[in-house]
């Protein structure tokens, strides 16, 4: 989970400090990185460490706008809500985590062959069926939403004639 995290940490801060590169092509400086949504008293390094901080334990701040962050970075963050898992919010981490955990031994125990098992109890339909309903709700919830932001962008755009 550390690891996980870290590497979100170390991608997000260096995207996030390298700028954007449509704006150095207008030949604008970026010593700060880019700096769009970001809070100006803490600069960007801080701010991709908050984001990804942030989504890891899902406690609900923020220091700047997700929306405005370098794709990389959007995607490390949407990737940590989908997973959920890392270290997790008040009580949703170790939900999600033994979600993955059930999941991971009844497609094992399908693999050698054998009755799976975990924790002594045959994991069965009945188990699947709930981890799996688990397992996708969060994604189809995070997902939905964005993709109905995407779809009022884009008649947004439409009607107003962008």
């Amino acid at each position: 989970m550390l690891f996980a995290y870290l590497v979100g940490v170390c991608i997000n801060v260096s995207q996030e400090m390298g700028g954007n590169p449509r704006i150095d092509e207008m030949g604008i400086a970026q010593d700060n990185g880019a700096m769009e949504g970001k809070e100006i008293r803490l600069g960007s390094a801080a701010t991709a460490l908050w984001s990804i901080t942030t989504t890891v334990t899902s406690n609900g701040s923020v220091n700047g706008m997700h929306d405005s962050t370098m794709p990389l970075s959007g995607m490390m963050e949407m990737l940590n809500m989908q997973i959920n898992t890392w270290f997790g919010g008040v009580g949703v981490g170790w939900m999600n985590y033994y979600t993955f955990i059930i999941i991971a031994v009844f497609i094992s125990g399908l693999m050698v062959g054998r009755t799976p098992e975990f924790l002594g109890h045959k994991v069965e339909a009945r188990e699947m069926k709930i981890a799996s309903i688990c397992g996708t709700t969060s994604s189809v919830y995070h997902f939905s939403w964005y993709g109905i932001g995407c779809l009022s962008v884009c008649s947004c755009a439409c009607i107003c004639g962008k």
